[in-house]
């Protein structure tokens, strides 16, 4: 089954109980030795079938586990993992729970129950994104299922963020919440007012650092919690990496919002510098028209844009869908212009076809990696090589049929190889594959 046929569940996002086939769109944690930080976007499938959701990628299990829910308003909410991390790693996130509440049984404070699948009394529940770079854990009490009275937010053993939920479990009054992709290298938050559980009037968006706490952005909410007017707002690759600036990535985006949807302009600003809105350049944007659709002449950036892989992609939007070509340009963190890399097709309806060339999905200054291959309906199709930009020789790729890897493939050995690429050589597996599933391992070899 390919991608196009399949729901979709984006990272938090609640999703009720219904056997199938889902493709995730969730988030990993990125972090190597310098301790440097930040979040990506990964795919991966569940299968949701007799009570077990089976987690998959390139055809390899990931985990197996029974179906787990909890209940909101009455309904099962299936706990579907959105966060790649926690497939490997949610025992231990359970455990470094577990010493939370441990820490409140100490000091005597309420015990946490669970009876007939609700929960009642003092609980630490972990954050949705917890992981190895955003340890963060919610702490209040529960009754008969609901969140009530006061709620905080604790990261590294402080509070940096709190609420009030009424006796129905809904978020009232002044609240401080964290970003979606909190961790250390992004310490953003947001600080507004809820009515009956809706946002509503003006939210900041706040930006901390071990020096200060600034405003970065924010707007209005109106009825229905629907965004109105001008906002400006974070770019979802915003980090701040205070100690290593090669790596931050502050990016923000402004423009308006009409009954929730994006209308008119929209401009995404860049900074090298500590924030500064005098400092910022504009290097992406487009057009949304009324029914929120691109129109026109559109400037992307890449999914892992940063200082250290300044990538983006211009074309045009026909209602909402790529049309015609499109380039990619890249430009090196030293750089004021950007260069040409390559280019691609798009059909009308918005699928790629014929000769492309990528870049890899962790390109950066020192691992200047892409692809090359054909597509055909939107679906890479036959040989697909991996090389080194500027250089002919490739040293990995293999075959797509029906986008699914078959036969022999050259992969790239992605966990240890970054530092080993800048040196200009790296290791490989030689991979057997049958409809996208991983077969064995037939051999390493190391490619100069």
């Amino acid at each position: 089954m390919t991608e196009e046929k399949l729901n979709i569940i984006n990272y938090n996002y609640r999703q009720p109980y219904k056997e199938g086939i889902y493709l995730i769109i969730g988030l990993k944690s990125v972090e190597n030795s310098s301790k440097v930080s930040h979040f990506t976007k990964v795919k991966y499938y569940v299968e949701c079938k007799n009570g077990d959701f089976i987690y998959r990628q390139d055809g390899g299990l990931l985990r197996k586990q029974k179906f787990g829910y909890f209940r909101e308003k009455n309904t099962k909410i299936s706990d579907i993992i959105t966060i790649f991390d926690q497939l490997s790693s949610l025992k231990w996130g359970i455990e470094h729970q577990q010493q939370n509440i441990a820490k409140c049984k100490k000091n005597q404070m309420l015990e946490d129950i669970q009876d007939d699948e609700f929960k009642i009394g003092l609980w630490v529940d972990l954050s949705e994104n917890f992981s190895n770079i955003s340890k963060v854990t919610y702490k209040g009490v529960y009754k008969d299922g609901l969140k009530i009275g006061r709620w905080v937010t604790i990261y590294q053993e402080k509070i940096i963020g709190e609420g009030n939920y009424n006796s129905k479990g809904m978020k009232i009054g002044k609240w401080v919440e964290i970003y979606q992709r909190f961790s250390h290298c992004c310490q953003l938050t947001y600080k507004g007012k809820y009515r009956e559980g809706k946002k509503f009037g003006l939210w900041e968006i706040l930006h901390t650092t071990p020096k200060k706490q600034q405003i970065i952005g924010g707007g209005f909410y109106g009825l229905e919690e629907q965004k109105v007017g001008r906002w400006t707002e974070q770019h979802e690759n915003f980090t701040n990496f205070i100690s290593s600036n090669q790596y931050n990535c502050q990016l923000l985006q402004f423009g308006n919002y009409q009954q929730g949807k994006k209308i008119g302009r929209w401009d995404i600003l860049n900074s090298k510098y500590p924030i500064s809105f005098n400092k910022f350049e504009i290097i992406g944007g487009g057009i949304y028209d009324e029914n929120a659709q691109q129109q026109g002449i559109c400037f992307e950036l890449s999914e892992n844009f940063g200082n250290y892989c300044q990538i983006r992609s211009y074309g045009e939007y026909r209602n909402g869908k790529k049309y015609g070509r499109w380039n990619t340009q890249f430009r090196d963190n030293q750089a004021n212009d950007f260069i040409k890399m390559f280019d691609g097709e798009y059909d009308n309806e918005g699928k790629k076809k014929g000769k492309w060339i990528e870049s890899f999905e962790n390109y950066r200054n020192d691992i200047q990696i892409i692809y090359a291959g054909e597509y055909k309906n939107g679906i890479k199709y036959g040989l697909w090589d991996m090389k080194k930009r500027n250089y002919f020789n490739k040293y990995a790729g293999g075959i797509y049929n029906q986008v699914q890897k078959n036969g022999k493939w050259v992969d790239l050995e992605l966990q240890e190889s970054y530092q080993k690429i800048f040196l200009n050589h790296t290791d490989c597996q030689v991979v057997q594959y049958k409809d996208g599933t991983q077969l064995k391992e037939i051999s390493c070899i190391k490619v100069i």
